[in-house]
């Protein structure tokens, strides 16, 4: 009987620790900054496998800050999966994404844990920068995702809040386009 009680003792002991040992996001929340006008955005966090969804669905060009904020038990990583829409008049040829200050010394990007249904060429100049670029671009009502890794260091005082930005990027004849415009406005104003 003794053998019996200490094994399942034994067991409980390893369940205990294993589960105490197991880094977790416990709470999770986004804001955004950009007004309906420029963007729209939904999410959820699924608490069991650790996956944060976002849903953006932008209808202005342009730069996009949200913040993440929650609370973690201890150092942790978590997966992030982006699904964003393309309701601009503008083709994309690139995007951004920056972890930009935070709480207790913020969060990162996972190195080499980026991947993208469209601007599959992902880059990390920095670990709190992606960059994505073409092949494929993003062509006006077309939608694509983007999922990678973000560490998080635990926070003693109680959480944590780090704030990311998004910013696409138009194709070069869209750049062209708004150069000439920016060159002849002036002219036809003297005239």
């Amino acid at each position: 009987m003794a053998k019996y009680l200490f094994t399942i003792t034994v067991v409980c002991g390893v369940v205990f620790f294993s589960n105490l040992a197991q880094a977790r996001v416990v709470t999770i929340e986004l804001a955004f900054d950009s007004g309906p006008w420029q963007a729209m955005h939904d999410w959820y966090f699924d608490a069991q496998s650790q996956v944060f969804h976002v849903y953006d669905v932008f209808y202005e060009f342009g730069l996009v800050d949200g913040r993440i904020g929650g609370v973690v038990d201890s150092d942790s990583t978590f997966t992030v999966i982006r699904h964003i829409t393309n309701l601009t008049d503008v083709t994309w040829t690139g995007a951004q994404s920056w972890a930009v200050g935070g709480v207790g010394g913020g969060g990162r990007f996972v190195d080499g844990s980026a991947e993208s249904t469209k601007l599959q060429t992902i880059t990390y100049p920095h670990p709190v920068r992606i960059e994505l670029c073409e092949p494929p671009p993003v062509l006006p009502g077309e939608s694509f995702t983007v999922q990678y890794e973000f560490f998080v260091p635990y926070y003693p005082e109680g959480g944590f809040l780090n704030g990311f930005q998004f910013v696409s990027t138009p194709e070069p004849a869209t750049l062209l386009l708004v150069g000439v415009g920016a060159l002849v406005l002036p002219r036809r104003r003297k005239a």
